[in-house]
């Protein structure tokens, strides 16, 4: 008896999900055909509930440059819900991010990334536009590309690009260049930005489980989540990739306090001896908490969304 009503029980919950499903998506296209629209740019026409996702495949880059050779280098696609709008060439991104700049300062927070990895859009990619958001790029500008910044770590990067060629060298093999690249660029961009290499295999425990997070989040940060499209089905966190963000950002948050406490430390010392170099972590404690009457004072949960963000791409 329990078991066929257990079996039951499954069955109306897969129904009202189906449901649910349904009509959120017939709603939102009532509403898209009743609202009046602007003409928007070519692209895929996509398929029912999940849009162009199924077109991007394993290799979204790959796949949205095909895509542009066919649709041109302004195109429109609806992934899911989201409707966006790609710029495959220079000139196009120059067109909407010089030129039209100021109609995309401010990013969608609602996804599972911002709102768990960014502490609620505290960093400098989601945050909104004002006053603090313009103090975090002007300190995260000086910090890391900076005349002063650039070069007060030259030693640092030519060092780093000794350390992956003897690397490179005592492999005696075909070997992947990529993946050397990307260590050394890393740990350059580490060093500005938290004043330690990030993937040092030569540490010690704590490097190693340090290392070990930045890898996770590098990795969860770069898939695809697709309640993040689909909001119908985000509750369901069906790739378990929202659990997986909170537990990597309490673990983050536990390493990121150590590290706060640690460069307040070294600051400290510094104004004494001026032994140690200034790092972007260093710049951000320096203006924490200035001026909050104004809006720009910047907090550590500020610091922590930032480090959240910059640290896990090199390229970023």
């Amino acid at each position: 008896m329990e078991l066929g009503s257990s079996a039951t029980m499954s069955r109306e919950l897969v129904v009202l999900a189906f449901t649910y499903v349904l009509v959120h998506y017939l709603t939102g296209v009532i509403l898209r055909s009743k609202r009046a629209s602007l003409p928007l740019p070519p692209g895929p026409r996509g398929y029912p509930v999940v849009g162009a996702l199924p077109l991007l495949g394993r290799a979204p880059h790959r796949a949205l440059a095909a895509l542009a050779r066919l649709h041109g280098p302004i195109m429109h696609l609806t992934l899911g819900r989201q409707g966006l709008v790609v710029a495959s060439t220079p000139e196009s991104a120059r067109l909407l991010l010089k030129d039209h700049g100021g109609s995309f300062l401010d990013r969608p927070v609602d996804d599972a990334g911002p709102m768990v990895l960014a502490y609620g859009a505290q960093d400098l990619v989601f945050a909104p536009y004002g006053p603090k958001w313009r103090r975090l790029r002007r300190e995260c500008s000086a910090g890391l590309l900076g005349p002063k910044a650039l070069a007060d770590w030259a030693d640092t990067r030519h060092e780093e690009v000794g350390r992956m060629v003897r690397a490179m060298s005592r492999r005696g093999e075909a070997l992947e260049v990529p993946e050397f690249l990307f260590a050394a660029m890393a740990n350059m961009i580490g060093q500005a930005v938290v004043g330690r290499r990030v993937l040092d295999e030569a540490g010690g425990e704590a490097t190693r489980e340090f290392k070990e997070m930045v890898v996770e989040l590098m990795t969860t940060a770069g898939l695809v989540n697709i309640g993040d499209f689909v909001p119908a089905v985000a509750w369901m966190d069906l790739q378990g990739l929202g659990r997986r963000m909170r537990r990597l950002t309490t673990r983050l948050d536990r390493a990121w306090s150590r590290l706060l406490s640690d460069h307040e430390v070294a600051m400290a010392n510094r104004k004494q001896d001026g032994s140690r170099r200034t790092d972007l972590v260093d710049r951000l404690i320096a203006c924490r908490d200035h001026a909050e009457d104004v809006g720009d004072g910047v907090t550590d949960l500020n610091i922590k969304a930032v480090l959240n963000v910059r640290t896990p791409s090199p390229l970023g």
